[in-house]
């Protein structure tokens, strides 16, 4: 049930117009002339809660429009009715992928909000993953094998610098952005003319040496460096390596 409606005044600032205040109007005249852009105080005619929407929403809705009004949440119960898919449909598309769902039957049936219930299950790799059945659609798939399989693509055609490096770098980044505390506490910028992230036991000594690329790549080899000392540098190292193996 339509309670009250309230007309937005603008004001004038320049080339804008804010709004000042909202004046209430009487409900016969508003539905009378449609007017778009007011804002309409409204009870759930299913829960009785009070909401609001816009005159825009309610002259164009089917659910929450001029003979009858429902709230986000009854919205959502009755998309819920309508959206509803089998769980056999559910099961079929899992095992179909090569995925183990753990997810029961009744707990999915009996969940308030279906299209937002996390089916947990097992990848053919065996890695336990959760999603949505939207998500689940969108082929949003096994983090796990997904980044694998994007390392494995993305390295196919490299070997001897190119490999070594590419991987060093995927460690060091990760590991950059998980103790970027610890590596720059100041939070310095990165980026041409500032601050580089620099391995103080260089990536080329480290390949000349057939040093693991984690070791290389790790917080304790981290540093940030002026750009123009990291350029000076070079690929010489600020530590020697029993320094490095120490830390």
């Amino acid at each position: 049930m339509i309670l009250t409606i309230w007309k937005p005044v603008l004001g004038r600032v320049k080339n804008t117009r804010p709004i000042l205040r909202y004046e209430s109007i009487d409900i016969e005249i508003f539905l009378k002339n449609k007017n778009k852009g007011y804002k309409v105080i409204y009870s759930c005619d299913t829960c009785g809660d009070i909401s609001n929407t816009t005159s825009h929403s309610l002259f164009r809705n089917t659910w929450n429009g001029i003979n009858s009004q429902m709230c986000r949440k009854c919205r959502g119960r009755k998309s819920e009715e309508y959206n509803f898919i089998k769980w056999d449909i559910i099961k079929k598309s899992f095992n179909g992928n090569r995925y183990k769902l753990i997810t029961k039957e009744n707990e999915y049936t009996s969940a308030n909000n279906r299209s937002q219930f996390k089916l947990k299950s097992t990848c053919k790799n065996g890695h336990d993953y959760s999603c949505t059945w939207n998500n689940w659609m969108k082929n949003k798939r096994c983090r796990i094998c997904y980044e694998k399989n994007k390392f494995d693509n993305a390295v196919k055609y490299k070997d001897g610098w190119d490999l070594y490096y590419f991987i060093v770098w995927k460690y060091t980044e990760k590991n950059y952005k998980q103790f970027k505390n610890i590596i720059n506490p100041n939070n310095l910028k990165r980026s041409i003319g500032h601050y580089h992230l620099d391995h103080r036991f260089s990536v080329a000594e480290g390949f000349k040496l057939g040093i693991l690329p984690e070791i290389i790549g790790s917080v304790k080899n981290l540093e940030m460096l002026n750009h123009s000392n990291n350029i000076s540098k070079g690929t010489k190292c600020s530590i020697a390596i029993e320094e490095l193996f120490n830390l």
